[in-house]
């Protein structure tokens, strides 16, 4: 009885192949698309950052400045005794 044998032709790998090339292209084009999201996404987080940093309350020694400030403007006449009270109370808030 003849024996059946059978062979398995395992090629190696080549990277320089056309079809091969085309998979690295689509891999090098998915790479730079994820990149570019996490920049953005990254940009946007600081930007947001940037913003709820300069929504922060003013120290007390920034009030008390702006306090004085107030108040010489007050004297000089600059300011009425109501727009006075409206701003300080902005400051004080």
């Amino acid at each position: 009885m003849p024996t059946l044998e059978i062979k398995t032709m395992i090629t190696p790998f080549d990277p320089l192949h056309p079809q091969n090339l085309m998979v690295w292209l689509a891999l090098f084009v998915l790479l730079v698309a994820i990149i570019y999201r996490v920049v953005k996404i990254v940009n946007t987080s600081q930007e947001h950052s940037k913003s709820v940093n300069s929504n922060k309350p003013a120290s007390n020694t920034d009030r008390i400045d702006q306090l004085e400030r107030l108040n010489k403007l007050r004297e000089s006449g600059a300011l009425s005794d109501a727009e006075y009270e409206v701003e300080k109370k902005k400051i004080l808030s």
